[in-house]
């Protein structure tokens, strides 16, 4: 399943896993809000919390970072 970006499948996650978004931010190591912020691109998601979100989700990068064309 390719999924249009990391909120994609955050979402994705949380609807099958019946997980909120404060048990996936714990579990990431960061605040809720901060995790809210960065869902709606208010703030960048540092490399290294792409790849543990990848982890904790179950998904693959290319799942959840889109392509360039071009």
């Amino acid at each position: 399943m390719a999924f249009t970006g990391i909120d994609e499948a955050i979402a994705a996650y949380l609807r099958r896993s019946g997980k909120t978004q404060a048990e996936l931010a714990e579990e990431l190591g960061m605040s809720e809000n901060t995790l809210s912020w960065k869902r709606r691109r208010k703030r960048e998601f540092k490399l290294s919390e792409v790849i543990r979100i990848a982890e904790v989700t179950g998904c693959s990068l290319d799942e959840m970072v889109p392509k360039e064309e071009g």
